[in-house]
């Protein structure tokens, strides 16, 4: 079996171990493994899924205005990968309108959590 391929495997199984059957929900940080740790799209807040079958992929953003894809063999939460318990953040309405429309118009913004029930939305300004 070639380097490439037992790569691919690898990458796959670890994919599946640290997302245990979790599905990617709007604003889930996820990594790409197969992009280098100074790569800029190695990281990215999932949008939505495009396409499903064998070639399924994810687009992401970085929040900043830049969109790209990443298949969904090999896309892992960042969170599963240091603990195997997710923390669950419960958002209103307003929250995620708030957050959506962030992303969508490319204005740089936090997330911070006080509590499991409470989170604030912080919007720098910043494209």
């Amino acid at each position: 079996m070639d380097d490439l391929k037992q790569r691919e495997q690898y990458h796959e199984a670890e994919a599946k171990r640290i997302n245990a059957g979790r599905k990617p929900k709007f604003s889930d940080l996820m990594r790409n493994p197969w992009a280098s740790e100074i790569n800029p799209i190695r990281d990215g807040y999932f949008v939505r899924q495009i396409s499903t079958g064998p070639n399924a992929a994810y687009v992401f953003t970085d929040r900043k205005g830049k969109f790209w894809e990443t298949s969904t063999k090999y896309a892992f939460f960042i969170d599963g990968a240091t603990s195997p318990a997710p923390a669950v953040v419960q958002m209103t309405d307003e929250q995620k309108l708030r957050l959506r429309s962030c992303i969508e118009t490319g204005v740089a913004f936090d997330i911070v959590s006080r509590t499991d029930a409470d989170v604030i939305i912080s919007a720098s300004g910043a494209k």
